[in-house]
């Protein structure tokens, strides 16, 4: 194919508000999509390391009983934060 934008041989185009893109005049990668060179990733070394430092951030500080059909303190909660033990009653 020809793309009828930088008129270069492409085997990918793309359509964007009725006009053709390929890799070469667009940025986007030759296999289809946006480039994603540079940019970090859920697998990145540093956002891997920071969910695991900060996981205790996201305990909800209540938790639902299916037994009584209650919503309870959660003991993970109670375990990471004590100091906040009295507030969460």
């Amino acid at each position: 194919m020809i793309c009828s934008n930088c008129k270069s041989e492409t085997r990918h185009i793309k359509v964007y508000e009725g006009k053709e893109y390929c890799p070469n005049c667009s940025g986007m990668s030759e296999a289809g999509g946006v480039n994603t060179d540079g940019i970090l990733t859920r697998q990145s070394f540093r956002i891997r390391s920071e969910s695991i430092k900060h996981e205790k951030d996201f305990i909800p500080p209540h938790t639902y009983d299916k037994g009584s059909k209650k919503i309870i303190k959660n003991p993970d909660f109670a375990k990471a934060y004590p100091q906040h033990d009295k507030e969460i009653d």
